[in-house]
């Protein structure tokens, strides 16, 4: 097998990669062109080419164990009128509150794996009219094509032979994977970090639990995340230098799609109290050193932060200086994180007392915030996604949402989409933070 090299290709954010595995298959290898089978058989070697496939890895699973059930907090969605397109996707939308308790059983199931190598989420995409190939990254834009991919796993396991291991992983053991691929910011990890943690935590005591090796990589160099990992005591780690390889079945309520018609409100997070506690903050902020320009912006020690992606290449916001303008008489600050250090960020955001913020990465930075009491988030009609409101549930903070209109012609892509906010809906939701 050949070794892979990083400079046949770069890391895009490419569209077409959140779309799955291209290609996975026999089938759709013989889909491809006589020049893009030649370069992949090239890229692979020749003895890879055939042997790519999928294979079940129902036949492995010795054992199911069903956690307790997940009880939802009851939330709310604000809007003054019906979004269609919304509505079409996700079922009836209310006009004012909508109120929902959802209660979601995880399953979680491990195997015994023999005569199977790894599973190659990402897989390989070969693009004709660029003549270059692209490994899946689930870098960023890209994320969702991973959680789509791991939503459709949850029925079916399906292991890939991977160009990009120089050794497969032993065999024949009890592995759980816990599932992270090479995030561009920290949040993407906690994200998706959050039900997992609170899996293990349930099976640590579980004796009917038994595995000998835990997976979780590949990490992201240069960033807190080994400290992070080590102060949820996550000491049976593997870095995996390319892909991620899931040895287990993690059946989480994250993957379970709960649109009916929004999922709602933040989850009561089992280990929230051991994870964010004053040994948590005393963690964090100990080597924190913030600049004098942090330090400003923080003078009434309860700052209200607004996250409004200015320098954001999509999923902007239309109607900005309408929006912005109804921020700062509320005494919002504008805050972009792009121009700050780590440090100063995790600063500003312990000492804010409210954030409200169009849906984004920037958002992430909820988790360092230490007295906020309320986090209202923008979503564009297009792209729905609950991951701030489990680190809202985790830190008990009020989580409040809204849904602006999808500018259609900004962006081909759903979620990539620029948004028009509703002047009133957002009044609704400042109003809705302001409230005791």
């Amino acid at each position: 097998m050949k070794n892979f090299n990083l400079s046949w290709y770069e890391l895009f954010r490419r569209p077409v990669l959140d779309q799955g595995l291209f290609p996975v298959t026999p089938a759709e290898v013989n889909q491809l062109s006589d020049s893009g089978r030649q370069a992949l058989s090239h890229f692979l070697g020749e003895d890879q080419l055939e042997i790519l496939q999928h294979v079940s890895l129902n036949q492995y699973v010795r054992e199911s164990i069903e956690l307790p059930v997940t009880q939802w907090k009851r939330g709310c969605l604000h809007g003054t009128k019906q979004n269609d397109e919304l509505s079409s996707q996700y079922g009836q939308v209310e006009r004012d509150f909508i109120l929902s308790t959802v209660r979601q059983q995880t399953v979680v199931q491990y195997a015994v794996l023999r005569n199977v190598n790894v599973l190659m989420p990402q897989g390989i995409v070969w693009s004709d009219r660029k003549s270059e190939i692209y490994k899946e990254t689930t870098m960023h834009a890209n994320l969702r094509g991973s959680r789509r991919f791991f939503a459709s796993s949850l029925n079916q396991w399906q292991v890939v032979k991977s160009p990009f291991l120089e050794k497969p992983i032993q065999t024949g053991t009890s592995c759980l994977f816990m599932y992270s691929p090479l995030y561009t910011n920290i949040f993407h990890l906690v994200h998706d970090l959050l039900w997992r943690q609170w899996a293990m935590s349930f099976l640590k005591g579980n004796s009917r639990f038994q595995c000998e090796n835990t997976y979780f990589g590949p990490r992201l160099p240069g960033s807190r995340l080994d400290q992070f990992l080590d102060y949820l005591n996550l000491g049976q780690t593997l870095d995996l230098r390319w892909g991620v390889y899931q040895f287990k079945k993690l059946v989480i309520p994250f993957a379970n799609s709960t649109y009916a018609p929004f999922p709602y409100a933040a989850p009561d997070v089992g280990f929230s109290d051991r994870l964010f506690n004053q040994d948590f903050y005393q963690w964090l902020y100990r080597d924190v050193v913030p600049t004098s320009h942090a330090r400003a912006l923080c003078s009434d020690n309860a700052p209200r932060l607004a996250l409004l992606r200015e320098d954001a290449s999509h999923r902007n916001i239309a109607n900005l200086a309408p929006v912005k303008q109804m921020l700062l008489q509320r005494k919002y600050i504008v805050f972009n994180p792009s121009e700050f250090s780590l440090s100063d960020q995790i600063y500003v955001f312990s000492k804010a007392s409210k954030v409200v913020g169009v849906h984004g990465a920037a958002l992430f930075n909820l988790i360092w915030t230490q007295n906020c009491s309320d986090v209202g988030e923008i979503f564009c009609g297009s792209h729905l996604d609950q991951g701030y409101r489990s680190v809202c549930g985790a830190k008990d903070i009020r989580y409040h949402c809204i849904v602006a209109k999808a500018v259609q012609s900004s962006h081909r892509m759903p979620g990539y989409q620029n948004l028009e906010v509703n002047l009133d809906d957002l009044t609704a939701l400042l109003d809705a933070m302001d409230q005791d």
